[in-house]
């Protein structure tokens, strides 16, 4: 008699996206993944031990920390020119090597048409008992629970795929003030960065972003007001720094009663405080 399996928080899905009326966004994804079938002699449908890390090996290697185009958006223009991938989309103009974008058989990327890609992927490396595979995806319950931002950035030093300069994440803010946390506090940095794109000041020149990293060159012109210029590299500890020193000028706090906790997705992220502020 066939049986369901489940594995939850299978990875975690970090990525950029086309989206028609910002252009590109930026999101973070937990993947779960159910199979039916039959169980096998040794009373399984699949073996946990090796199903969670070849999902994972797809996802990693396909999917995540790209751009990802749904081939079938008629405004969509994309070439691949020199080993290099060019994508138009209204004002936003990306050129990436192919591994910085991924392309899927959709109208619109959406939390399914992700899915489905991950099942075809995954599908043909299935045992012959398996009768159903069925993936799910879903932001986590924090940034379900409160106010959340969506951005993207590059990071150039990095050793994996964070190189890829149009990759995304969301993510939420905790701002503890005098020891309380403080709604005001959090709703003002979401606002101020929801749609941000974070880059080095130095890899800026008007709209555009561009820099070397390991895995090639990478420019993206951007639209307009969606660049958000540090002095440093926009990694997840410099973005809670300068979320902090937003919310002590903005609002002429004193930053040793503050401590600002920036999530890049679910589970990780980086806070940021002075030695005298009280932490979470």
């Amino acid at each position: 008699m066939p049986v369901t399996l489940f594995v939850e928080n299978v990875t975690v899905l970090d990525y950029a996206y086309l989206r028609p009326d910002v252009r590109f966004a930026g999101d973070s994804l937990i993947l779960t993944i159910e199979l039916r079938g039959d169980l096998d002699q040794r009373g399984f449908i699949v073996d946990f031990g090796k199903l969670k890390p070849m999902v994972k090996h797809f996802v990693d290697s396909e999917l995540d920390h790209r751009l990802l185009l749904p081939s079938r958006d008629r405004e969509l223009i994309v070439e691949e020119i020199g080993g290099r991938v060019i994508v138009r989309y209204g004002n936003l103009t990306y050129e990436a090597p192919p591994t910085g974008v991924a392309t899927l058989d959709a109208i619109a990327i959406t939390h399914d048409t992700i899915s489905r890609r991950i099942e075809q992927l995954v599908a043909p490396h299935l045992p012959s008992n398996v009768s159903a595979l069925r993936c799910h995806l879903a932001r986590d319950a924090r940034a379900e629970q409160q106010a959340s931002f969506a951005y993207t950035h590059g990071l150039r030093h990095h050793d994996g795929n964070c190189q890829r300069l149009l990759h995304g994440h969301r993510g939420v803010f905790v701002v503890i003030w005098d020891g309380i946390r403080d709604p005001e506090l959090e709703a003002m940095l979401v606002t101020r960065f929801d749609g941000a794109h974070f880059a080095s000041a130095r890899d800026v020149s008007g709209d555009a972003v561009a820099y070397r990293a390991a895995q090639g060159d990478f420019t993206a012109l951007l639209p307009g007001g969606r660049i958000v210029p540090l002095s440093v590299e926009p990694t997840i500890e410099n973005i809670a720094h300068f979320a902090f020193d937003e919310l002590v000028r903005a609002n002429n706090l004193d930053g040793r009663r503050l401590m600002v906790r920036a999530y890049e997705g679910p589970n990780k992220g980086a806070m940021f405080s002075l030695p005298s502020a009280t932490a979470e």
